[in-house]
Parts: C-alpha cells; structure tokens; sequence
C-alpha cells in the first residue's frame, strides 16, 4: 500500500507526475494538504485529481487536510500528524512525500515536519517548475542525536568509505560488534547505506551525514 502526501494549490502537475512516477491503484491513499483559505481554484484543483484518481479505481481515497496559514506551528504539528496517522493507522505502507507545489506557507512547513521524521517516509520527491520533471530526492533526517563514538564511526565512513564494518572498527579502535552496532544506529537514521560485498557489508554515507558531521564538528 503506498500513501501520498503532497501540497495542493491551483497547479496539479506535481501530483499527477508523482501518480505517474509511482503508480497508484486500489487500497492506495491521497492526502493533500490545502490552505483553508476557500478559494475555487483550489477546490477545481482538488476535485481534478479525485476525479482523475477514481477513474482509475474508486477504491483509492483522496483526502484533503485543511491547513491554517497563519499557524505555522499548527500547520507543523498537522504535517507530522499525517504521516505519523499514517505509520499508526497502516503500519507497512509506503509513505511517498511530495516537497513541491501548493501555497508556500504549506509547503515549507511539511518541510520541516519532514525533516523531523524522515526514518518514517519511503521517498521524497520534488517536481521542478523549471524542467517540469519529478525527482526522487534524499532529504537528510538531522534531529537524532548521535554519541561521539557514533559520530566519530560516521566521520570514519566519511573520509574512509566505501568501507567494511571490519575496516572501520581497526581504524576506530573498536570492536567488530561495536562497529556493526553503531552502523546499524546510522543506517536506521538514513545517515549511511550498507551493501553487500562478498560475505561482509560496505558502507558509504548518505547526504544527511555531510550535514551532520557539519553541524556537530566544533569550531
């Protein structure tokens, strides 16, 4: 099951080429994110893509979240709340965010609801105004805390990697199964990728971890 969640104002590329990119079918779940600003424009947007949706299968539901724009806190807490009421309400569905289209206000603040939860979205995608084409893009998770130890294995992976588990726990000084645990703390906060080489694991850092490693590198 995958479960949408995008921005919504009067332009509804950016939705349709995420149905297209991804696929939708029945089970599946809209949810877009609109000002609560009445306005028929929006309204002929919204109902454009229903229509389009249930033509396809009238089991796939398309549902609005009206939003306050003068709340961007509120609007914060109810973007977080749709993809957590997502984790909770359909635990094993695919999460696709859309960081594109819609009012600004909406969509800087699924921004940063994202950002703070990004282990729990499957893909980030961003449509481009200019080339009008969607990407898939790797938005960077910056809100877990790491140890020094943690920090100093990624900073490892980082100026070493690609690199085996085995690599990084003789230039670390540790042992295999700390550096196997630690990998595993970074893998699960999308900070490195680890893939298979041979019997043992290669890991190599994803963008977040160039930003963390900035942010927490001291002056």
């Amino acid at each position: 099951m995958k479960v949408y969640i995008s921005p919504l104002g009067f332009d509804t590329s950016h939705v349709v080429s995420l149905i297209v990119k991804y696929g939708i079918e029945a089970g599946d779940e809209i949810i877009l994110l609109m000002s609560d600003t009445r306005d028929e424009r929006a309204e002929s947007a919204y109902t454009s893509v229903a229509e389009m949706v249930h033509t396809i299968d009238a089991d796939i539901a398309v549902r609005r979240v009206h939003l306050d724009h003068r709340d961007f806190s509120g609007m914060v807490l109810a973007c977080i709340e749709a993809v957590k009421g997502t984790v909770r309400d359909t635990p094993g569905a695919s999460i696709i965010v859309n960081l594109s289209g819609g009012p600004r206000e909406i969509l800087v603040a699924l921004t940063v609801a994202s950002v703070s939860h990004a282990p729990q979205i499957t893909q980030f995608t961003s449509y481009s105004d200019v080339s009008r084409h969607l990407s898939a893009i790797d938005l960077p998770y910056l809100t877990s805390p790491l140890t020094g130890r943690e920090l100093e294995v990624l900073q490892d992976i980082q100026d070493s990697g690609p690199t085996s588990i085995s690599d990084i726990a003789k230039r670390v000084q540790i042992s295999e199964s700390s550096a196997s645990r630690y990998c595993a703390r970074l893998l699960s906060n999308r900070l490195i990728d680890q893939t298979a080489q041979g019997k043992s694991k290669c890991a190599h850092v994803r963008p977040s971890a160039r930003m963390v490693l900035s942010i927490c590198r001291k002056p």
